[in-house]
């Protein structure tokens, strides 16, 4: 510490250092809960799909064949590789278990953000033909905020499911 420093000089430096740490731990905090739903994909959607697993969007046959027929365009495809997950399994409680997947996004707080990536994927797996639902996931929601009822949420507030 510089003994010439003022106190204001300290306490502007230590918020800094402070401001930074913080900017480290969401970023490290944002990466272990996405980390934690991409590899425990069976615990969370266990009771929506049976024998779940996650997928990439490469596993997805009829997808570049969609391209043009389906009326889907590159960005829109492209947008998948930026879900945090695509889980693919057979529909439980559904009459003939028909595979679905689920466009899975996960935020620390789920915010409107978040719900608009996980509709926004839903609705290009639909149009591609694929049974697809929109999965939101996180450790809890932004105050206020309102969830559409075909948005599945996936709370997991103490981080340890």
């Amino acid at each position: 510490m510089d003994m010439r420093a003022s106190p204001v000089e300290v306490a502007e430096r230590n918020t800094d250092q402070l401001e930074r740490l913080v900017a480290i731990y969401d970023r490290h905090a944002r990466w272990a809960i996405e980390d934690r739903y991409r590899s425990r994909a069976p615990s969370y959607f266990g009771l929506l799909l049976r024998k779940p697993r996650r997928i990439e969007v490469d596993d997805l046959q009829d997808i570049d064949a969609a391209v043009g027929a389906a009326g889907l365009t590159e960005p829109e495809v492209g947008s998948l590789y930026e879900l945090t997950a695509l889980v693919r399994g057979s529909a439980r409680n559904v009459p003939g278990e028909p595979v679905a997947v689920l466009a899975v996004e996960v935020s620390l707080t789920i915010d409107e953000g978040t719900i608009a990536r996980a509709v926004a994927a839903r609705d290009v797996l639909r149009r591609a033909g694929y049974r697809a639902d929109a999965v939101v996931g996180g450790e809890g929601l932004a105050v206020g905020l309102g969830v559409p009822g075909d948005v599945l949420v996936c709370l997991d507030p103490t981080g340890e499911a």
